[in-house]
Parts: C-alpha cells; sequence; structure tokens
C-alpha cells in the first residue's frame, strides 16, 4: 500500500523529536553527582526502554522502506542509553585518597624542597624541625570524593596526580589537578597564619620587569621565595619583548584569602604566589557555564611557563580546573625540572 509522504515525515520528525527528549533526560543525569545514582540510573533506563517501544511500534507503521530507520532508531536509543549509563556509574566510582606508588620518592622530594622546615620522614610521619613537630602522612582514607580531598587532604594527597613539566599543554585528565591539593597545617607551620597576622612579618617587596617599568610586587622570603621570584623575573626580561604583555601588570601577590569556592587557603594567603596579566588569563570558573565541565583554554606562552618552573614555581595552566595567569612556589613537584 503506498503511504503517505506527509504523513511519514511527521513521523520521522516525531521519531526524532523523542530521541533528542531521551538524550536530554540521560544526559541530565550526568551532571547530577553520586547522590541517588543507582535510583536516577533505573529511572532513566525505564524511561529509554519506554521510547524504544514507543518507537517500534510507530515505524513498524511505517512499513516497507521504512523498516530501516525503525531499526536505527532503536539501536540508537540502546547505544546512547549505555554509553551514557556508564558515564553515571563511572563518576559514581570515582575515588581518591590512595596513596601514589612511588610515595618515598615525594617524601624525599619535600624534605629537599623545604630543608629549613622538614628534617626527614619514618613510615607513618612526616617529622618537622621545628619542636619535633608530626603530621601523619596519611589519614588511612582511600574513599573521597574529589572535594573532600581539596577540603580535606592529607600529605600524600598532595602527589595524586603528577605535574607534567616540560610537557605540552593540553586538556588535563579529569580533576587533574597537579599541585592544587594542599596539606593546610605544613604551609601555615612554614609561613604562617595570615588570620593571625603571622605571614605579613616575613613579606618583601622586590621590583617586578624593572627594565620594563613593571612595578613593585609583595612575596614572602620565607624559603628564598623572595629570591626565587626575582631571579625569575630578571630572566623574564630576557624574552622577546612582545612576551612582557603577559606579564604585566601583574594582577596580585599576598592576599589573605580563601580559594574560590572553598574553605581552603590560596597559595596568595602565605604570600607565595604570583597572578600575571588577567587580560590574557583564562579561568575554568570564569569560562565554564554553571554545572558544564570545564573546557580548557590558555594563552599564555610556554616559554614564560618554563621559566617560572626553573625557578620552583608551578603553573595552574596545568590543571583540569585550570588558571592560566597562576604561579605558586610548589619546588617539590618540580624534582625533574632544575635541568630542563
Amino acid at each position: 500500500m503506498e503511504q503517505n509522504p506527509l504523513c511519514c515525515r511527521s513521523l520521522r520528525r516525531r521519531n526524532h523529536e523523542q530521541l533528542a527528549a531521551a538524550a536530554r533526560t540521560v544526559i541530565n543525569q550526568t551532571i547530577l553527582g553520586a547522590a541517588g545514582i543507582e535510583r536516577r540510573l533505573t529511572r532513566s533506563a525505564r524511561k529509554a526502554h519506554r521510547v524504544q517501544h514507543v518507537l517500534f511500534v510507530r515505524n513498524r507503521r511505517l512499513g516497507g522502506r521504512y523498516q530501516r530507520q525503525a531499526r536505527i532508531n532503536q539501536t540508537s536509543v540502546l547505544v546512547l542509553s549505555v554509553v551514557l549509563v556508564c558515564t553515571i556509574s563511572s563518576k559514581a566510582d570515582e575515588s581518591y585518597g590512595a596513596p601514589p606508588p612511588n610515595m618515598a620518592t615525594h617524601l624525599d622530594q619535600l624534605v629537599r624542597s623545604y630543608p629549613d622546615w622538614i628534617a626527614g620522614y619514618d613510615e607513618k610521619h612526616l617529622i618537622l624541625k621545628r619542636e619535633g613537630q608530626r603530621f601523619a602522612i596519611s589519614d588511612g582514607r582511600t574513599n573521597k570524593s574529589f572535594e573532600e580531598m581539596l577540603e580535606k587532604p592529607d600529605i600524600d594527597d598532595m602527589f595524586f596526580a603528577p605535574y607534567p613539566a616540560g610537557s605540552t599543554p593540553r586538556q588535563p585528565a579529569r580533576n587533574s589537578d597537579p599541585g592544587r591539593v594542599r596539606f593546610e597545617p605544613l604551609f601555615v607551620s612554614m609561613y604562617g597564619d595570615c588570620k593571625e597576622n603571622q605571614v605579613v612579618k616575613n613579606l618583601r617587596t622586590i621590583p617586578w620587569l624593572p627594565k620594563y617599568d613593571g612595578g613593585r610586587v609583595t612575596i614572602t622570603s620565607v624559603n628564598g621565595i623572595d629570591k626565587a621570584l626575582d631571579a625569575a623575573s630578571r630572566e623574564l626580561e630576557e624574552l622577546p619583548p612582545p612576551f612582557v604583555r603577559y606579564l604585566k601588570p601583574t594582577a596580585g601577590t599576598y592576599n589573605c584569602r580563601a580559594v574560590a569556592g572553598s574553605q581552603i587557603r590560596s597559595m596568595h594567603a602565605y604570600g607565595a604566589a604570583l597572578d600575571i596579566n588577567t587580560a590574557f588569563a583564562n579561568y575554568w570558573r570564569w569560562d565554564s557555564k554553571s554545572g558544564s565541565e570545564p573546557i580548557w583554554k590558555n594563552r599564555i606562552p610556554i616559554e614564560i611557563v618554563r621559566v617560572f618552573e626553573r625557578h620552583g614555581f608551578i603553573w595552574g595552566g596545568y590543571w583540569y580546573h585550570y588558571d592560566t595567569m597562576h604561579f605558586e612556589y610548589r619546588p617539590e613537584l618540580l624534582s625533574e625540572v632544575s635541568d630542563k
């Protein structure tokens, strides 16, 4: 029997609309987090099954030359459901807190990086020189969410992701933020608590790119960071003139504040970080829409990054939650940079 072309087109259009609605339903599950995940997976699977059945019945009515389209529509719903359900399950299974396999290497580098403060370590503790103070290396938890690890890390959590010094910048793996996890008690012991006015006494003002009238910046002298930043400034001045626009004006050093959206201290609160010109910066909170995953962006030349790294500063542009204007003093993460 000859089919009515207008009727067939209308049915096909409704089929596509149903597919799109089913896709949106399942996709939305991926951004709702782990809470109630099993309940939402069940509900999504049932809805996908109902849509599949409706499409099958409708497409049977098309007959003959449209049966192939019916099979494609059914397959599309099934494949989409399986792929996105697996994505949700993968997110639910993410956990953090297990120490890296080469933890002893990281601890050796930590001791070398802060010789004025850290005496050494034993099987369970990092030992400070100050009155025999000790910090547990691990809290024993290996099932933290990413947010829990950021807010309440132990020492081994600081090394959960390797810093990719020397590599070409690109979109990082999900939640790979090397250096963004900081064990706060260790840094407070070294730099002081800015809320108790303990950081200010160690701040020094140094010239920034004096060859180009870059002004002055305030940085801590603890761990020789003022000298390290001064040396970086002098080396940065030797880069070709077009690089200067990325470096001045600076956007801040010491600031007694927490990380945006968090309760933990920023490295700026210790006077151990520098932000360069925001006119060329990309920051994940600025670029990402509410509820969306960060899509990495960067405009900072890698030549600038390499100079900072040679003087003990890591770059926030290597983070999944990227902050390309940001450099902070973290030599413990740069064990392979000294000769680069």
